[in-house]
């Protein structure tokens, strides 16, 4: 669970946060919102570590995971298919230790909905009827380099990553 206690923060001479408390129980989903430079990106700073606050704690037990998408994706040679899977950090730590037949068995139903609804649904692959198209269409993309992408098309990718 993630407990903010007595929380205050600053930023710039203003305050965003001032004795702010919140729990998160285990299974909630919570969305951040607010107007630009009301302090969500601030916030999330301080809860990956990147920050202190003026006062009070952060509480984030082991085990517990925050999914978060930066503002910006720098151009990268590494393939748009390396990119996304690259957030799935379980997977990518037991990726090598596989043999090859068991990688593949192993991560299929993983790569099945990370990569092809991914790529079908956010890089920009229309859906077509001819197999064989769809196929090519979908390996053209997934294969390109991120700098390959423009800044809203690696904005998708960075979603898809998170």
């Amino acid at each position: 669970m993630l407990t903010i206690t007595d929380l205050s923060l600053q930023r710039g001479g203003a305050w965003l946060l001032q004795a702010v408390n919140l729990t998160v129980q285990p299974g909630q989903r919570v969305a951040i919102v607010g107007a630009n430079g009301a302090g969500k990106s601030s916030l999330f700073q301080l809860l990956l570590g990147q920050l202190a606050p003026e006062q009070g704690s952060v509480s984030l037990p082991g085990g517990c995971r925050i999914a978060h998408m930066a503002q910006e994706v720098k151009a990268s040679d590494r393939s748009a298919r390396d990119f996304v899977l690259d957030g799935d950090l379980d997977l990518r730590r037991m990726e090598p230790s596989w043999p090859m037949p068991k990688r593949v068995a192993m991560t299929m139903p993983r790569l099945a909905f990370m990569v092809s609804w991914i790529f079908m649904n956010l890089v920009g692959v229309a859906p077509c009827r001819d197999p064989a198209a769809r196929t090519w269409l979908f390996r053209l993309r997934h294969r390109r380099p991120v700098s390959a992408f423009s800044g809203g098309w690696r904005i998708r990718l960075n979603l898809a990553q998170a």
